[in-house]
């Protein structure tokens, strides 16, 4: 999983569309017997607005806006201590403002130093103590300018001479500091983005650069994780037309298998368990374009269970996020079927559907958090 806010035995946290309030089979799999307690976070339609919300084992909580009546949208989740945070964003009329529910309080975060419109925009969160850490970015109508918050504060992120454009996709706590995932792009003819991650901030050509040895096409990093002191990341690279899936390990690359005849491949998500590196993603089917979901075991491919998607030539299966969770493997994604997006999960390979009783589909595959925690 991409974004591991603390230990396995505590709380695992993942990247998931958020499934709604009601479970059920699909395609003759049976829904699964875990002792799990689910949190998830999205946005739903209400008429012609879309509300910030979360769901504990699939009851719908709204998430309070005083006095906004625009859009809001809740794009990641954690728990802490029995609180839940939610990272999100909402439209004030003239821009998009970055902020934070603790417990169901809003908090807005500091946009100071964006600059142009102002707008801003949160990725992932993470609570450590009593510290509240929000990888994002703010942009003016071009370009993303990476940074990450502790509690409504706002940081910025160490850039090499010559680069102004960043932005932050992913962030974690371990002993003590801070990791933030993304990608800087030179200002130059080229403009070539660079995967990279950041320690508090500061930013290391080596070995936290992720640039591809002997290649200079484009990179970025979307998720990253800490396992003894090692770090991990996921991402892509393009190589000619073609996008390309890795991870990597402490700054060593190692490309994932991409099976003949197919286009694009996406890493989202990243998890560590002893020995083993998975990775969730998705390719591209030359054949007809769509995307297909599937995971990695230390870079070998292997296939999702698919019933009741890949016989659809419309639909397209996409994946968020893995973990491992008490000895079985979890993964979570969308499927499309003509212009809605059906949130799922995959648990030991066998595909769970969720859905939106009474408010219509899921808006889009952007992904979210889900928390795992063990019911007591």
């Amino acid at each position: 999983m991409g974004t591991l806010k603390f230990p396995v035995a505590l709380v695992l946290i993942l990247l998931f569309s958020a499934c709604g309030s009601e479970h059920f089979s699909y395609g003759g799999i049976p829904e699964p017997d875990v002792a799990f307690t689910v949190y998830s976070a999205s946005s739903y339609t209400d008429g012609s607005v879309t509300k910030a919300c979360y769901w504990i084992n699939g009851k719908r909580v709204n998430l309070d806006l005083p006095g906004v009546t625009g859009d809001s949208w809740a794009k990641a989740i954690t728990v802490s201590d029995d609180k839940v945070y939610i990272a999100g964003y909402y439209y004030d009329g003239s821009k998009d403002v970055a902020c934070y529910w603790a417990d169901g309080v809003l908090k807005n975060l500091d946009v100071a130093g964006i600059p142009g419109t102002g707008s801003s925009y949160p990725e992932a969160i993470a609570v450590s103590g009593d510290t509240v850490y929000i990888a994002g970015f703010g942009n003016d109508i071009y370009n993303p300018y990476g940074c990450y918050w502790e509690n409504e504060t706002r940081i910025s992120l160490e850039l090499p001479p010559g680069i102004l454009v960043t932005s932050s996709s992913d962030i974690i706590v371990s002993e003590g500091d801070v990791y933030v995932t993304g990608m800087y792009q030179s200002d130059d003819t080229f403009k070539i983005r660079s995967a990279c991650y950041w320690i508090n901030g500061e930013l290391a050509l080596a070995p936290r650069n992720l640039n591809l040895t002997g290649l200079y096409y484009h990179s970025y990093a979307g998720v990253i994780t800490v396992s003894d002191n090692v770090v991990y990341a996921a991402g892509s690279y393009l190589d000619g037309a073609t996008w390309h899936g890795c991870y990597w390990v402490n700054g060593v690359r190692h490309d994932l298998e991409q099976p003949q005849g197919t286009e694009d491949v996406n890493a989202m998500g990243i998890t560590v368990l002893g020995d083993k590196v998975y990775v969730a993603g998705d390719y591209v089917a030359d054949s007809d374009g769509r995307y297909i979901a599937c995971f990695w075991e230390n870079g070998i491919l292997k296939p999702l269970n698919l019933d009741g998607i890949i016989d659809n030539t419309l639909a397209d299966s996409r994946v968020d996020a893995i973990t491992v969770y008490d000895g079985k493997i979890v993964i979570t994604g969308c499927r499309r079927a003509f212009i809605n997006f059906v949130p799922s999960y995959w648990l030991d390979n066998g595909r769970v559907r969720c859905d939106f009783p009474g408010v219509g589909e899921c808006l889009s595959i952007n992904s979210q958090f889900i928390v795992i925690k063990p019911r007591i």
